[in-house]
């Protein structure tokens, strides 16, 4: 979200999918997959592909703004999944796309990240995001393989979320601009 937010994304939208399973004979909900989709200036090609590689970032010199070490998008990511796939868009121009899959690097000891391609949303990206429009430029970042979630049911993870969304981004969602524009 924060990353959005400096992308000077106004709609950044949650979507969160939970599948039923079985454990101990009983039936619980387990949430599956998490997007996350804005309408920001999404990113080039080049910067998609750096942009998985710790303690790289756009912002190392800045001084300002939510972040600037370069730890962000992939620590919050990699901290609650093992497989992290970014699209980004801008112009309206087809989606680039990269991933990191912690799974495929210690199963075949890789040393570098995938390379990114230009590549359309797939019909499960389309899916998680539902009848959103996803604009000209923007970027959707999903979550699967989660691992270290907790909370695993989607109504606890979304009453946990609205209380920590509106503490920490209070200023982007209220009226006064002063401290932050409103989204």
């Amino acid at each position: 979200v924060d990353n959005s937010i400096e992308a000077n994304a106004t709609d950044i939208s949650i979507t969160i999918k939970s599948d039923d399973e079985v454990i101990n004979n009983r039936v619980s909900e387990r949430i599956t997959e998490i997007g996350i989709l804005d309408n920001g200036d999404g990113m080039d090609f080049e910067i998609l592909s750096k942009c998985l590689s710790f303690g790289w970032g756009t912002r190392l010199t800045g001084a300002t703004g939510l972040g600037k070490f370069g730890f962000g998008l992939k620590g919050a990511s990699i901290s609650q999944a093992k497989r992290i796939e970014i699209y980004s868009w801008q112009h309206g121009e087809t989606p680039n796309f990269i991933y990191l899959d912690v799974d495929e690097i210690i199963d075949n000891d890789l040393q570098d990240l995938p390379e990114a391609e230009t590549k359309e949303l797939p019909r499960e990206a389309k899916a998680l995001i539902g009848s959103r429009d996803i604009g000209e430029s923007g970027t959707l970042i999903v979550w699967s393989k989660l691992d270290r979630l907790n909370p695993k049911r989607a109504t606890t993870l979304i009453n946990h979320m609205n209380g920590d969304m509106c503490r920490i981004f209070r200023h982007f969602m209220d009226d006064d601009d002063t401290l932050g524009t409103r989204r």
